[in-house]
């Protein structure tokens, strides 16, 4: 695909946070790329440079829930006769992707196809309709690069345990737990527990919304880089109050950004292994800043 891609000079592309994680697992780098770290300012970043250049743009996303973070900007792409194409890595996929508004994508492509003849025909349709009369968004599902996940952790159990950080939360606390992990704990029956999100976006958004309500409630969140990274923005939102406790867990020394945004919002940085978790016992209160901590495995 790339290949084909710089014989037609298109060269430019913008990474989703969605992308970032496969990218990542494929080790494979896209040349002459920027990452965005919030899916929707992404696909108006490409959406600019589309305008300003003239020339087609490759957004590069996961075939999810974070796709329709895109829609807003496809569909202001879908109005200006814009040309980007919307590369879709397949991964898991739990929600309805079969019907999407009509004036967000003009041409779609969907590769279901598995032999490598059968993908450069899809790839070469889906760059012609890049300089068709009439231009807009193409999408391009591509299958071949489909993983689950546990391929991309190399693990059978497809989720985190995240017990050892549940066993020290106070009692009466409410716990957010994100899509990719679990808790075994019986200690858990002490506590409000909020989990089995229908996908990874908004999480985030939703415990600050649970803590606004319960000001006097601690508010404990359990998200991986992937559920932070798409709702980023709200680390800086004006209602985010002292009741908030913020995990995040990962052994990545690249995605200490999501650290970085939260102390230059105000939060109270902290960072543990998850072999020293206990040690961070005594700061699970409610305190004048929230606080985010960064477990690394």
């Amino acid at each position: 695909m790339l290949k084909k891609l710089e014989e037609r000079h298109i060269a430019r592309h913008v990474i989703c946070p969605s992308a970032h994680a496969l990218l990542n697992e494929m080790e494979l780098s896209i040349p002459n790329s920027i990452e965005i770290i919030d899916e929707r300012s992404a696909g108006y970043v490409a959406t600019g440079m589309c305008a300003e250049t003239l020339e087609p743009i490759v957004v590069w996303c996961a075939d999810n829930d974070s796709y329709r973070n895109l829609t807003s900007a496809l569909t202001e792409a879908y109005y200006r006769k814009l040309p980007l194409l919307v590369v879709a890595l397949s991964c898991e996929n739990e929600i309805n992707q079969t019907i999407n508004p009509y004036d967000t994508i003009r041409y779609y492509v969907n590769n279901t196809l598995y032999t490598r003849k059968d993908t450069e025909q899809e790839i070469d349709i889906a760059i012609n309709y890049l300089y068709a009369d009439v231009k807009g968004p193409v999408y391009l599902s591509v299958t071949d690069f489909r993983r689950s996940i546990e391929e991309l952790n190399g693990n059978e159990n497809a989720y985190f345990d995240v017990t050892a950080i549940s066993n020290i939360l106070p009692s009466n606390s409410c716990l957010h737990i994100g899509k990719e992990f679990c808790c075994k704990s019986s200690h858990i029956t002490d506590v409000k527990y909020r989990s089995n999100h229908c996908t990874k976006d908004g999480n985030l958004s939703m415990l600050i919304g649970s803590s606004v309500v319960a000001r006097k409630q601690l508010h404990v969140g359990i998200f991986s880089f992937d559920e932070l990274s798409y709702d980023m923005n709200m680390l800086g939102n004006r209602h985010v109050n002292g009741n908030i406790v913020l995990f995040t867990i990962h052994n990545n020394e690249s995605l200490f950004v999501i650290r970085d945004v939260a102390d230059r919002f105000g939060w109270e940085c902290h960072r543990v292994n998850i072999n020293g978790i206990d040690n961070i016992k005594e700061k699970l209160v409610i305190s004048d800043k929230p606080q985010y901590i960064e477990v690394l495995l």
